[in-house]
């Protein structure tokens, strides 16, 4: 099951159709003087290497299909396993026995597959030494919120890392749309790197709790970064952050408008008739604050008005001018009668990300962005964009 296990967590990051031997294999290791099997995957710029206490009789390396193989042991059940290099018909086979069951997989070209040689030698660095649910915990909502972020193929997408005196923030980023989640972070006085989204969905969705240690080890290069939990390691490129756009201003300070508070599934429910609404504006062009070059852009963006008055938030969609939609509801709210216009369609999906009981809303000025967050979350804040009739 150890081996299963560790084929099944290593392969996660190979996509589910590829013909190439990059995209769809896997390599093993064995080492005799260390008895373990490592297996190791790699996808684009990403790999996972996860180490097997095993019984080895021979060292060596082989590389074999990885889907295949972990169709096998997920079958095998709690038997032992035993991998063996055969000649077949002039061809190197790896010969998997398990109990009375017995699979041949022919091996694949070693030449195609990536030399770890060739990646940032990042050992010799100092670690930072984090708390995997730290790590995790820093890294799911932004995970959640990527997912509805806009692509783009000017912008790179992923979580930027600010670290400034043990106070960290942890940032996704769109053209209009800004996700952050604020975290402390003992120890570490000064740290800035970009994660792509792919390995931060693979931070998120692979099991890092069960690997016989609560800490991580993290090092940090200038394009690399290697992160080590047990016998796994993550190795990973790093994006750029020269070109990333300076976030900490999208933020509303705190002597702002204050916000209003409102019942997530309500405001949800209201959000959603809103969205059937919206769905006639399609023929509209709609510009959104752009927090890239900062500039306005044509995009159809499902728009309404939101009207924040004492007590309660309005919420209309209007198509060509004649109003389709109108709702309010309740909540705590005693600051100044203001309005805003916003996406529908991104604000349901902010607030199925959000998954709490409550959420609050907090425009700072008429026709500003509009902040979501939830005091059941207080880490966690999204900022949308105005949007505006071009």
């Amino acid at each position: 099951m150890a081996l299963y296990r560790a084929v099944r967590d290593a392969s996660r990051i190979l996509p589910e159709k590829s013909r190439s031997i990059v995209g769809s294999c896997l390599l093993g290791e064995a080492c005799k003087q260390a008895q373990r099997l490592r297996v190791t995957c790699w996808c684009d710029e990403l790999r996972i290497s996860i180490d097997v206490p095993s019984v080895v009789h021979e060292g060596g390396q082989f590389a074999i299909p990885a889907n295949l193989l972990r169709a096998f042991l997920h079958g095998a059940g709690p038997e032992k396993v035993e991998l063996r290099r055969e000649s077949m018909q002039n061809k190197q086979r790896i010969r998997i026995t398990c109990g009375k069951g017995r699979f041949d997989l022919d091996e694949q070209s070693l030449d195609e597959l990536p030399d770890s040689e060739n990646e940032d030698q990042l050992d010799s660095l100092t670690p930072l030494s984090v708390n995997v649910s730290w790590l995790k915990g820093s890294l799911i909502m932004l995970h959640r919120a990527i997912a509805w972020m806009p692509q783009d193929p000017e912008w790179e997408r992923g979580v930027l890392i600010d670290i400034h005196d043990e106070a960290g923030e942890f940032v996704a980023m769109s053209r209009n749309q800004l996700a952050v989640t604020h975290r402390p972070a003992p120890g570490v006085e000064k740290l800035r790197a970009m994660i792509p989204t792919k390995t931060v969905g693979v931070l998120v969705d692979t099991p890092l709790s069960n690997r016989g240690t609560d800490q991580a080890a993290v090092r940090m290069g200038n394009t690399a970064m290697l992160i080590s939990v047990g016998p796994m390691e993550i190795y990973s490129k790093l994006l750029k952050v020269e070109h990333y756009p300076d976030w900490a201003p999208r933020l509303l300070p705190k002597e702002a408008n204050p916000p209003i508070h409102l019942d997530r599934k309500a405001l949800l429910g209201v959000i959603g008739r809103m969205c059937v609404a919206a769905s006639l504006t399609r023929g509209w062009r709609y510009s959104g604050y752009d927090a890239g070059p900062m500039e306005f852009r044509p995009a159809a963006l499902g728009p309404a008005v939101c009207a924040l008055e004492t007590n309660s938030i309005t919420f209309e969609c209007r198509v060509h001018n004649q109003i389709q939609s109108v709702e309010t509801i309740s909540g705590q709210y005693d600051g100044a009668a203001i309005k805003g216009i916003y996406s529908v369609w991104q604000l349901r999906r902010v607030l199925d990300t959000m998954r709490t009981q409550s959420v609050s809303l907090q425009v700072a000025e008429e026709m500003g962005p509009c902040v979501i967050s939830s005091n059941e979350a207080p880490d966690f804040q999204c900022v949308l964009s105005p949007i505006w009739s071009s």
